[in-house]
């Protein structure tokens, strides 16, 4: 882009920005109940490390933090994951069971929420280059990938930035937090 040009605010970008906060603030709902209710159970139910790692020379320690949960025994991962969908029905979000498999595998809403947040990256970084004359917008989605993860994000942050400060632009969680009015 030539110095001095004029970046023309499109309707692909501004509907990117939109499906993209929606999809964040989904994502940190839906994860902040999830994690809110591994730390409850990991809480409320012994699990150690599973006898397999102790071999390998970890401690045979409690598991507290549900990034260790893959060192359960595997009975006990079952049951765990069990007991975290069934909390999550209580909670009124629905995990997704995969047909054929067993009840311990299915789809995490907050999981699938993320990877709509990722999806939604991808077409800001797709709408943002279409919108600033880019002429291969794969290879600068891929260039942006090769600069980093950091380059990556920073692209997607700045990209929002432009449009949630934008003039032209109703940012639509603006709707959701405004109080309800009777007439």
């Amino acid at each position: 882009m030539a110095r001095g040009t004029t970046i023309k605010l499109t309707d692909n970008v501004k509907t990117a920005v939109s499906d993209y906060l929606m999809a964040q603030a989904h994502f940190e709902v839906l994860d902040e109940i999830k994690k809110g209710i591994e730390k409850r159970l990991l809480a409320e139910t012994t699990y150690y490390i599973a006898n397999e790692w102790v071999e390998k020379g970890l401690e045979r320690t409690r598991i507290t933090k549900s990034k260790d949960t893959y060192m359960m025994e595997r009975e006990d991962l079952h049951k765990y994951l069990i007991d975290l969908k069934n909390e999550m029905i209580k909670v009124k979000m629905k995990p997704i069971a995969i047909d054929g498999k067993p009840e311990y595998l299915y789809k995490c809403p907050a999981l699938i929420a993320g990877y709509l947040v990722t999806k939604a990256e991808h077409v800001i970084i797709n709408a943002g280059a279409e919108m600033m004359g880019e002429k291969d917008i794969e290879d600068f989605s891929d260039k942006l990938l090769r600069g980093g993860l950091n380059r990556y994000n920073r692209f997607i942050e700045l990209i929002a930035k432009f449009v949630v400060n934008h003039p032209d632009y109703e940012n639509p969680l603006d709707s959701m937090t405004k109080p309800l009015t009777h007439k």
